[in-house]
């Protein structure tokens, strides 16, 4: 999946080079509508210029092995 952004933990999205954003912000809240208009332009500052997150997807090293994707995530249950 390539969303346009992520809403939530910044530190694995930005990994991903996926532009972030933060709701738990103490200086402006992001509750009614005042906070909705914030988030909206943080969302837009972001999808303006992503730059930070794809320079940072450049160069982390993501902790999963691409077997691990190959495999099957039932493999360890025993019925």
């Amino acid at each position: 999946m390539k969303p346009d952004a992520f809403i939530g933990v910044l530190e694995w999205a930005a990994k991903l080079g996926i532009p972030t954003t933060h709701i738990l912000d103490g200086k402006h809240p992001t509750m009614g509508y005042d906070g909705l208009l914030f988030l909206g332009n943080k969302i837009a500052c972001q999808l303006e210029n992503p730059g930070f997150n794809v320079k940072i997807a450049q160069h982390a090293k993501l902790p999963y092995k691409d077997v691990w994707y190959t495999q099957d995530a039932f493999q360890y249950i025993v019925k």
